[in-house]
């Protein structure tokens, strides 16, 4: 028995199957429970990126396994190798819009059409002769190879610049998103959406892999070790993308995140002063910040204002924004707790919660941001 054979097999499999686990449990979680319309989506979305996904792979096994067949599915492999950047942006574009009305412009998709199209027809005017070995015997000169030939000399640098393109589109948006999230929650394990990054590193480590493979001496330890370890980081990348998404690891936007000038002016007009007197009371008595997932729009009401007018409040009397204004009102709970005589045998990690952190980790980075320690 062939030893590399078989942990190669296993390598294909791992990711086909983990995207398959991810699609049955996004697909169980969507109808055993009930979700607003963008979570719906969301989700639906992914489930349509793990389906490319096992094509991809798939068109991939078929050059180890069935080299006669695999030009078959070159034109999968191919669309697939476009969509999939896409997709993953269009996932990042839901997760970050700062906009209610803000929509993904689907034109990003026509660019995977029509590199399908524009292969597909010019494979198939090709003689069926040369289809056999388009990257050695192909006639440059004919008219129709020309495409074809550029695309099968060129795939790895085309694949690499359109994956950095889309890698830097959806990376600015999560930098932007997170300038203005802190103004909207003060959940920050949610909102701070730090699991992006951990895809981000995936992905840098995806992108070499396939010059790595392909100038890897054939049939030697470095062309068997790159395909392992590119399969295994995809694995990490299905898990690390569909639990975040499974566990709602993000906030989900009920109204405008930012607002155009005039919006602005409008809404400052519009809106009663806050008395600071009365603001500090209802912080005082209702402990809003005892709620983990608590947003700005969630004291609008009670204080008769609008998120705008709130936030700027805040701003300017506190000089922070409303995530660090609530997570410190939080650690002052903690204080408090600690010397409550009732809670006096409460463990420390227990006390967080009660304070309304939503996690050990939100509590640390809280007291790593105002300058204290453990």
């Amino acid at each position: 028995m062939d030893f590399k054979l078989v942990i190669r097999t296993f390598a294909f499999a791992l990711p086909i199957f983990s995207a398959i686990y991810c699609i049955i449990l996004l697909l169980v979680n969507l109808y055993s429970r009930k979700h607003d319309p963008f979570s719906k989506r969301l989700m639906f979305l992914l489930t349509g990126f793990y389906m490319i996904e096992i094509l991809y792979c798939i068109s991939i096994a078929m050059c180890f396994y069935y080299n006669d067949v695999y030009r078959y599915s070159i034109p999968i492999n191919l669309y697939c190798m476009f969509v999939i950047p896409i997709l993953l942006y269009h996932v990042v574009f839901k997760l970050t819009r700062l906009r209610k009305k803000e929509q993904f412009n689907l034109w990003h998709y026509a660019i995977p059409v029509f590199f399908l199209i524009a292969y597909i027809l010019c494979t198939y005017i090709i003689p069926f002769y040369f289809q056999g070995s388009l990257s050695y015997s192909l006639n440059t000169t004919h008219r129709f190879g020309i495409f074809v030939h550029f695309y099968t000399k060129y795939r790895l640098y085309i694949r690499l610049l359109f994956s950095i393109i889309y890698l830097v589109l959806a990376l600015r948006r999560v930098i932007k998103y997170k300038k203005e999230i802190i103004e909207y929650s003060a959940d920050i394990d949610a909102s701070s959406l730090g699991w992006l990054y951990q895809i981000f590193w995936c992905l840098a480590l995806l992108l070499p892999a396939p010059f790595l493979y392909y100038f890897a001496p054939k049939g030697g330890l470095s062309e068997y070790t790159t395909s392992i370890i590119t399969l295994a980081l995809i694995t990490i990348f299905n898990s690390i993308l569909c639990y975040n998404i499974f566990s709602k690891n993000f906030v989900l936007l009920t109204e405008d995140m930012i607002f155009h000038e005039k919006d602005k002016i409008n809404a400052l007009a519009k809106s009663g002063i806050i008395d600071p007197v009365v603001f500090e009371d209802y912080m005082r008595i209702e402990k809003p910040y005892l709620r983990p997932d608590l947003k700005i729009t969630d004291m609008i009401k009670p204080l008769g204002t609008n998120r705008t007018y709130l936030s700027t409040f805040i701003n300017r009397h506190y000089g922070k924004n409303f995530s660090s204004f609530i997570n410190n009102y939080r650690l002052k709970e903690i204080e408090i707790l600690k010397m409550d005589p009732n809670y006096k045998n409460v463990k420390e990690e227990e006390l967080i919660y009660i304070a309304g952190f939503k996690s050990l980790k939100s509590y640390q980075r809280t007291k790593g941001i105002a300058g204290k320690t453990i």
